[in-house]
């Protein structure tokens, strides 16, 4: 079953983009990241397993600018497990949207 998962903008919080719950997997196919603001941003994913909090040590994009009024995708596969989260933020609030395709097992 495809599925997009969705933010909204992003903070300069770091939030959660999806987590996997109990008995599931979620295969990421592509990774969407479009700025939508008037001036370039940067931008952090991380992939964070049960127990971790975000940081550059589970970056799987750490401060990657991103251009003003463009977008940008990431191809995988990525492979979530049972307790694993992506997790993004941006260097302005309301600038940076990400949105996530693939699979859940």
């Amino acid at each position: 079953m495809k599925t997009k998962f969705a933010t909204g903008h992003l903070g300069v919080t770091t939030q959660v983009v999806f987590s996997c719950f109990q008995n599931q997997q979620i295969r990421v196919d592509k990774i969407w990241v479009n700025n939508s603001s008037g001036s370039n941003r940067t931008f952090n994913l991380h992939h964070v397993s049960k127990g971790e909090t975000a940081e550059a040590s589970n970056s799987m994009i750490y401060e990657a600018i991103i251009r003003s009024n463009t977008s940008a995708y990431f191809d995988g596969p990525f492979y979530f497990e049972p307790g694993d989260s992506l997790q993004a933020n941006c260097s302005a609030a309301s600038a940076v949207n990400v949105f996530v395709y693939g699979d859940i097992a």
